[in-house]
């Protein structure tokens, strides 16, 4: 049988910090999880396949369970939208 791409990982950073228990409060996804005690980061899932996201307080994040750089690409501008609508982004700063 022929390798097969069964996820795909992305990752990059947003131009400022996130207010982590902030983007917990009141970031309109499916699934958060937080536990500062265990880690460190925003774990949510966006999307209507649910790709994992987690969301580092320095503005880091990885995008993962995509299966193509279309999904990737989707699910990181899901985020981003879904960040800028809580005000923990400004739409108008250039996004790496």
């Amino acid at each position: 049988m022929k390798p097969r791409i069964v996820n795909i990982v992305g990752t990059g950073q947003f131009p400022c910090p996130i207010d982590i228990e902030k983007a917990y409060t009141y970031l309109n996804c499916k699934n958060k999880i937080y536990e500062p005690d265990m880690y460190p980061a925003l774990l949510v899932k966006v999307g209507e396949k649910n790709h994992h996201v987690t969301l580092y307080a320095n503005g880091k994040y990885i995008i993962c369970g995509v299966k193509s750089k279309r999904e990737l690409m989707e699910t990181y501008e899901e985020i981003r939208r879904k960040l800028e609508e809580c005000g923990l982004l400004n739409n108008s700063e250039e996004l790496k």
